[in-house]
């Protein structure tokens, strides 16, 4: 993803600006099954039998519509477990 900036040019370039940069071509790749299962296996522990304290949507462009009221629906649930659907955690 550096190979399109000139040698030398990364200088003076603001982290926040590469952030942006690996986000929006990241967003173009999928991640592979097993990735997706690693992902979920190492969130597991630290977030079953938590409490939610909101949620928030950032990327609206889904495959089913989501709710607008998500935040108040979710606020104080209890995660029972994770689980995935090909790769959708």
């Amino acid at each position: 993803m550096l190979d399109r900036y000139p040698p030398g040019k990364l200088q003076g370039i603001a982290l926040e600006a590469l952030t942006i940069t690996f986000s929006l071509d990241a967003s173009i790749l999928m991640p592979e099954l097993p990735e997706v299962e690693t992902v979920r296996r190492g969130l597991a522990p630290h977030l079953e039998s938590r409490r939610l304290i909101g949620a928030r949507v950032r990327e609206p462009r889904l495959r089913w519509p989501v709710a607008d009221n998500l935040d108040e629906v979710v606020r104080g649930q209890r995660i029972h477990g994770l689980a995935r659907r090909g790769k959708y955690l």
